[in-house]
């Protein structure tokens, strides 16, 4: 029996994924020896440079070197120690400072109670606890720590919270939309504005504004109107536009007209402003008349409507007043035989529907 189909285990040490994960392994090692072997020799330098060191200042060829983190290996007592090298340099000895490291203290002759009057030197031990337990800004956060839990473990709390937050989102984002709608519909009357002064500028210089124009911008008025109107009923809830951005922009509007008016003022002469006002006034005229032509007009299509509404009676509704008062042909026995096969005479159901 052949042994081949061992090979597509996944154990087989012939699968290729486990010849790369022992190759990795094998790399993985081989830095890992490199890297302590590059670690011991420097060990071993540095040793060897320290005997040196040691050897030469031994011979007296060169003074011995400082070490300057031997303060972080010692305690705060190992700063008062007197050392034999001291003593003999005729450094000045103070038995005031021994008989504190010792830890002889007067109580007699201080203010203070208890371990207080001990030096902090003599207390190196509990230097950490005191430092952690002590610290007003660590019981500040210990504090803060325990009513954060607190809020935590209460549900109602952390509910009501909740609610704030969303609430909060949710009006952050209306205040978003609205000020983008109002900003969308400011930028839309500027641009109908524009248009409309256009069209208004045009027709002034030409001098050729007839009653059909008119009309045309009368209508385009009104529907700009009625659309600004529907916007802002539509928008007065959630965004209205603001006073001073409305007043800003009105009298921006002004003096752009102002401008143009007084720029077409010192162009125009005499004679063609004449002739625009007598152009003016004749087109007020002819625009008055055409209104109240169509005002006469619609008033007399709705008198006649309505005269033929009241006077002629429609045939559906005759026919309606005829079968609800019964004043035509039928009677009373036409509409029962009419309808008898609807009524059911008796709780029999065999009687129902024989006749």
């Amino acid at each position: 029996m052949s042994l081949a189909f061992l090979a597509k285990k996944s154990w087989h040490t012939a699968n290729l994924r486990n010849v790369e994960k022992v190759w990795i392994a094998e790399q993985k090692h081989a830095a890992e020896e490199k890297k302590v072997a590059e670690l011991r020799k420097n060990i071993e330098e540095e040793r060897q440079l320290q005997e040196l060191r040691q050897l030469q200042a031994a011979q007296g060829n060169k003074a011995a070197a400082t070490e300057r983190v031997d303060w972080m290996y010692e305690g705060p007592s190992a700063a008062r120690e007197k050392t034999a090298e001291e003593f003999l340099l005729g450094k000045e000895y103070k038995g005031e400072d021994e008989k504190a490291a010792k830890g002889d203290v007067d109580l007699s002759t201080t203010t203070k109670y208890g371990s207080l009057a001990l030096s902090k030197a003599t207390l190196p031990a509990n230097d950490a606890f005191q430092r952690l337990n002590e610290d007003p800004m660590m019981l500040i956060r210990k504090r803060q720590q325990a009513a954060r839990e607190q809020v935590l473990k209460n549900p109602v709390k952390m509910n009501r919270i909740k609610a704030k937050v969303d609430s909060l989102l949710e009006d952050k984002k209306a205040r978003k939309k609205a000020k983008k709608a109002a900003k969308k519909e400011k930028k839309h009357a500027r641009r109908e504005e524009k248009r409309r002064l256009k069209k208004k500028r045009k027709h002034s210089i030409d001098g050729s504004d007839d009653s059909g124009a008119s009309e045309d911008e009368e209508k385009d008025s009104h529907r700009y109107r009625d659309h600004h109107s529907k916007r802002h009923r539509g928008d007065h809830r959630r965004s209205p536009l603001p006073r001073e951005a409305k007043r800003l922009e009105e009298e921006e509007c002004q003096r752009k007209l102002g401008k143009s008016s007084r720029a077409k003022s010192r162009e125009l002469t005499d004679e063609e402003k004449k002739r625009m006002a007598e152009q003016m006034v004749e087109d007020a005229r002819q625009r008055e008349e055409y209104i109240a032509k169509r005002a006469t007009l619609k008033k007399e299509e709705l008198d006649k409507r309505e005269k033929e509404v009241t006077d002629n009676n429609p045939e559906f509704l005759r026919k309606l007043h005829s079968e609800a008062y019964l004043d035509g042909e039928s009677n009373m026995g036409d509409r029962l035989r009419r309808n008898k096969h609807y009524i059911q005479r008796n709780a029999d159901s065999a009687n129902f529907l024989s006749k």
